[in-house]
């Protein structure tokens, strides 16, 4: 496909192709947090079927925001 997600052209600039049948997820549940520290591959089937995930995105979400908040203070 001519397009593709910026997401994926991150992944590939650091890693290479992504492999067949893989996903390139966003770690922190953020769609548009393309740095790389967000992202990782995992398997389709890893991907859509551990619900576990959510919870993990969300305590993620809350540590960055704490690392934010930390920063700003010592600015």
């Amino acid at each position: 496909s001519p397009y593709q997600m910026e997401h994926i052209l991150v992944w590939e600039a650091a890693n290479g192709p992504v492999q067949s049948g893989y996903h390139i997820h966003h770690i922190n549940g953020i769609k548009d947090d393309n740095r790389i520290e967000n992202l990782v591959a995992m398997s389709a089937s890893d991907h859509h079927s551990n619900k576990g995930l959510a919870l993990y995105e969300e305590r993620i979400r809350q540590l960055e925001e704490e690392l934010a908040k930390a920063r700003n203070k010592s600015n």
